[in-house]
């Protein structure tokens, strides 16, 4: 097996029952045909003032019942509550976590890796998928913090977190290199903001830094396959755009900065 969390990804939190969700029509409680798909960028809780609605996002998810994919800042609230419970300090930016509810926690532990849907050609990551590597083997580490690839010496890709520490020389954003099937949609990287890559979709906007929240959304399954091109790309397992797709990208300015770029 992989070393499926890689070196830089917090090892505390035990991981989710399911690590990559598929959504299908025709089962309770999933995807509706009849339905658009919406798909929204890094919230960070700015529903309004940041800090003190961070916990009100978790319980606003749970009760909208949405879908949601597990980030770097999710695994790391994960492993400052636990702290906290110890009676451990934790760092400033999560103090909220003493706010949370055991349902909050528990919602914020089941989160996936990734989402899939089959029916659209389509998966959610929070930041991103390592070309030429099938979904289970993909290091978490890069799903959860990955912004750009390196070369390595046999001609692979290797992730690369991109934020915190130099971006090497030769380093591209991990969409530009991302061939497709299936089309990825993101977030994470908010310093290159939207991405529109011809097989993947970053919706980053930055919206906690004063930016704005940004959503795709994707027409209903009935509709899209009226559509002879999508059926026949999906059918040949051909890589798909947003414009394929017919996807439509919303945007909503922030009401206010609330953590520096």
């Amino acid at each position: 097996m992989p070393d499926l969390y890689g070196a830089s990804a917090d090892r505390s939190n035990p991981l989710p029952p399911t690590l990559h969700r598929r959504l299908v029509t025709g089962q309770q409680g999933q995807l509706r045909a009849d339905g658009r798909c919406i798909f929204i960028g890094d919230v960070h809780g700015c529903v309004c003032e940041l800090r003190a609605l961070l916990a009100e996002v978790v319980q606003l998810l749970r009760e909208l019942g949405a879908f949601c994919v597990r980030g770097n800042n999710d695994d790391e609230a994960l492993a400052a509550h636990a702290a906290w419970r110890r009676g451990e300090a934790v760092a400033d930016k999560f103090d909220f976590v003493g706010d949370l509810q055991d349902e909050d926690t528990a919602f914020l532990a089941r989160l996936p890796f990734s989402i899939s849907l089959p029916e659209y050609s389509v998966v959610v990551v929070h930041a991103g998928l390592v070309p030429a590597t099938p979904l289970w083997r993909q290091p978490l580490q890069a799903i959860t913090t990955m912004r750009v690839l390196l070369r390595d010496a046999g001609g692979g890709w290797l992730p690369w977190e991109g934020k915190k520490t130099p971006t090497p020389l030769g380093a591209r954003p991990w969409a530009q290199c991302w061939p497709g099937p299936p089309h990825v949609i993101f977030g994470h990287d908010s310093k290159r903001s939207l991405q529109r890559e011809s097989c993947a979709t970053g919706l980053d906007t930055a919206c906690a830094s004063g930016g704005a929240l940004t959503a795709a959304v994707l027409p209903p399954l009935d509709v899209l396959r009226q559509s002879e091109a999508f059926r026949r790309k999906v059918d040949a397992r051909e890589p798909v755009t947003l414009d394929d797709l017919g996807g439509v990208l919303v945007s909503v300015p922030s009401a206010q900065p609330y953590s520096p770029p």
